[in-house]
């Protein structure tokens, strides 16, 4: 509960967890550079003390054996597809087109 209480004086539990996913795909992304470096050594040995370290992270950063934050890609395309019917809607009311559909429907 300690950590709950510095929370609430620190900043709310979403940033926190905003803090979190930043940190975890800030690892992912070193540990997958490391693993693309690794095949640039040449001296076989270190190249594979590299490779068994890059593993060590990505093992660490992908928990559940490797799936990527889709999570993240979905609210991606939710906000880039939000913004493509914001843009439609100001194309139709620059256009005198009515859009409004009783069931919800932008067009």
């Amino acid at each position: 509960m300690k950590w709950l209480s510095f929370t609430r004086r620190r900043g709310s539990l979403d940033d926190l967890h905003e803090t979190l996913e930043l940190t975890v795909k800030a690892g992912r992304r070193c540990a997958h550079d490391l693993d693309h470096a690794a095949d640039e050594i040449r001296d076989a040995e270190q190249r594979e003390f590299f490779r068994q370290r890059a593993r060590m992270w990505l093992a660490i950063f992908y928990p559940d054996k490797g799936p990527k934050n889709y999570r993240a890609e979905l609210h991606l395309t939710i906000s880039r597809l939000e913004g493509q019917v914001a843009r439609l809607r100001s194309l139709c009311d620059e256009h005198g087109i009515d859009h409004n559909d009783p069931d919800g429907i932008p067009f």
